[in-house]
Order: structure tokens, then sequence, then C-alpha cells
């Protein structure tokens, strides 16, 4: 009986098992098995020896004076102190005890406990292969739609080349006009002097000459002195709007960041609400749903016109039915 259940258990989900080995009948038996499941209890959490966090009290099947160990009031008290939980596993599927009704569950065999303790270890992994799969699905696409969120902002915000494409394109405009200009004035001016200086003595305008030479100098200078200042205003302009590009491309970045943080909190509560509404969670706890077909049998009464139902718990389903009701027994104590 041991082997069934340690076989069944490494089989389902291998799990450290710590056996208790006790008489199953004879005087005897009743104290040993109400000292095993005090025994276990007292075991310190922290100690050397790990603490169970389940005990399966089993008995392979026998005749009701071979089971009488497990309705003695010791060992029923027992179970019901237990602060571990629980399962009993006596005899057959026919047989009951009263150890079955103090106890947190009882299953019809001690390979049928083995089943009920444990989950089976390969469908664990395949839903959390697929729960893992579909979170990263949905993160996934959460970027790729931040992906495209991104570009659609950068590609409406102007490229820096084209803020500064205008103005350099009006400074080479001042330039080719400005220069060119002066030098027709400079012929004119010359080609005005020549025809005076023909009819005019060049003693008489030396003077005036110097004049004029002074005045274009003054006019050149100050021509470089503007083309200076104008190209100055440019850069310092230049620069100013690329220090609002930059602060402007920060800002964006920063509130795409701050965007994306957003969103995978947001996906991360989605998933903490979705874990909580599932009603598998309370089946884990110890709770189960009993239903016929697709009715939810939540009343004594809708149970007892029902007769035939499914009871769900954990691990899986179980098909039920009302029997017929059995003489009340005496007390034994």
């Amino acid at each position: 009986m041991i082997r069934d259940i340690l076989h069944r258990l490494s089989d389902r989900f291998p799990v450290h098992v710590i056996v208790w080995r006790v008489l199953v009948q004879g005087e005897k038996a009743a104290s040993q098995v109400a000292q095993a499941i005090a025994g276990f209890n007292a075991i310190d959490r922290k100690g050397s020896v790990p603490r169970p966090d389940l005990i399966i009290v089993a008995r392979g099947g026998g005749s009701i004076e071979d089971l009488w160990a497990f309705n003695e009031e010791i060992v029923v008290r027992a179970a019901a102190a237990s602060d571990i939980p629980l399962i009993s596993a006596i005899g057959h599927e026919t047989d009951t005890t009263l150890i079955d009704f103090a106890s947190d569950l009882r299953a019809p065999t001690p390979t049928g406990a083995a089943e009920k303790a444990v989950p089976v270890r390969n469908d664990l992994l395949a839903s959390l292969v697929s729960i893992n799969g579909r979170l990263s699905s949905a993160l996934y696409r959460k970027l790729d739609a931040a992906k495209l969120q991104n570009r659609a902002i950068i590609a409406a915000l102007p490229r820096p080349e084209n803020i500064f494409a205008n103005r350099r394109q009006a400074l080479d405009i001042i330039d080719l006009k400005f220069l060119p200009a002066l030098q027709i004035i400079l012929r004119n001016a010359q080609h005005e002097f020549t025809k005076i200086a023909g009819r005019m003595q060049p003693n008489i305008f030396i003077g005036d000459l110097n004049i004029k030479r002074n005045v274009l100098q003054n006019l050149d200078e100050r021509r470089k002195s503007a083309m200076a200042r104008v190209i100055k205003d440019e850069k310092t302009r230049s620069l100013a709007n690329q220090q609002k590009l930059g602060q402007a491309w920060g800002r964006v970045q920063t509130a795409w960041i701050f965007g994306l943080e957003k969103r995978k909190n947001s996906l991360n509560l989605c998933e903490k609400m979705l874990g909580s509404l599932d009603y598998n969670n309370v089946l884990k706890r110890g709770f189960a749903i009993v239903k016929k077909h697709e009715t939810i049998l939540k009343s004594k009464a809708a149970l007892a016109q029902a007769k035939n139902f499914t009871i769900i718990v954990q691990d899986g389903e179980i098909d039920a039915q009302i029997a017929n009701a059995k003489p009340v027994q005496g007390s034994l104590f």
C-alpha cells in the first residue's frame, strides 16, 4: 500500500515523503495512529526535519473489525485537532470510518489519496508555458504599438536641417546680392572719375579723390562689419534652435519612457486582477464547485432535486450522486 502511494506520487509530482510506520489494527493501533498525527504537527518549521504540508492516513482494505482502530475517539480527536491538512484513505471506497468525518478530505483508496494530494506536474508546466507565451505575446504587442507611436511622433517633428535651411538660404541671397552691387558701384565710380579726370587736371582733384577713397574704404569696412554681425546673429539663432530641438527631443524620449512604464504597470495590474478573479485559485484553497450540466447548485434543496451531479475540485471533476439515507448509528462513546 505504501509502495502504491509512493509510486503514484512519483508519477504525478515527485515530492519529499516522510513515512511514519504504525500498526493499523489491534489494540495499540489507535494510540500509535494518534501519536503519529500529533508527532507530525509537533515538528518545528525551522528544524532539521522538514514539517510536512499534508498528512495521509492510509490503510488497505479489511473487515470492519480490522478497520475499527480508525473509529476510536483518540484517532478522531487527533485528526480533528491537526493543524496540517489531513486526507483519510482507509480501506476501499465502500468502507467508512469516523476518521473520514474528522479529516479535511476523504479518499476512496490510498492510491486515490496520492492523486488528491498532488497535481500532475506536466500539466502544471504546460499551463505555465501557455501563460508565459500569452504574456510574452501581449508584451510584444504593447511594445510594437509603442514603437509605432514613437515613430509617428518623430515623423511629426521637423528635421533639424529644414529648420535652418531658410535662414541659410536668406544669408546666401544677401551675400550674393551685396558683393555684385558693391562691385557695380565701384566700377561706376571709377568710370565717372575717369571721365572727369580726362577733362580736368589731376592735381585739382587729388584731395577729392583721397576723400572718396576713404569713403569707399569706410563703406567696405562697414560692409564687412555688417556681414560679420549678420553671420554671428544667424549662428546664435542657429545654436538656440539646436538647443530647443535637443530639449524637445529629450522631452519626447522622457514622455515615451514614462508612457511605456505606465503601460507595463497597467499590464501587470491586469494580470494580477485576472489571477485574483480566477476561480481555480479558490479551488486551490480547498473549496469545490457543485454543478449539474452547466447549472451550479448552490443549496441543499437543489442538490436533493438534482440527485446526480458533478463536483469540481482543484485537480479535476468527480461525478457524484445522493445515496439513500442510512440508519443513524448510535454513539460509540
